[in-house]
């Protein structure tokens, strides 16, 4: 059963979410669409870390979410600094109440910014539903990716975040 501020927000507001300002003046969300995601492919799963990927996804929302796209990126972190690679995004498309479903892909990632001593530390392979109107993060997904080094090779595994 929807809630009444989620039913306010699927009327009024396609592709704007309901805030009010706090004291220190920054918005607060008071509602924003349920995310449900169904199933999640990313392949190939295993392979070099620079190996290109394809992810789908298909999930269903609450409401419409207008002028949205996802935003991939992988990110490695270590003791000193997070470093986020982009790996691209999707066209700004307008997902309707229910089902849906994204592809990405991208031929290679290039992790050659990255010091092998940080490589070799687990990441995560995220995937962001973005508002573009607003910049607004709807949902964000995330994939753990283990790292291993084999004589000076680096080859990932990306564990499916459903299973």
């Amino acid at each position: 059963m929807e809630s009444k501020a989620e039913s306010k927000f699927c009327e009024e507001n396609e592709v704007k979410f309901e805030a009010s300002e706090s004291k220190s003046n920054k918005s607060i969300i008071t509602a924003i669409p349920t995310f449900t995601l169904h199933t999640i492919d990313i392949s190939p799963e295993t392979g070099a870390i620079t190996d290109g990927i394809e992810l789908e996804m298909e999930f269903s929302l609450s409401c419409p979410v207008s002028d949205a796209f996802w935003e991939i990126k992988y990110v490695v972190d270590s003791m000193s600094r997070r470093q986020i690679i982009i790996l691209g995004e999707t066209d700004k498309t307008n997902y309707p109440q229910g089902e849906s479903s994204m592809l990405f892909s991208v031929q290679q990632i290039d992790v050659s910014n990255v010091k092998q001593g940080t490589l070799a530390n687990a990441g995560l392979l995220s995937a962001t539903l973005i508002m573009a109107s607003t910049q607004t993060e709807v949902i964000t997904i995330n994939a753990v990716v283990q790292v291993t080094e084999e004589e000076g090779e680096f080859n990932r595994v990306i564990y499916n975040p459903l299973e």
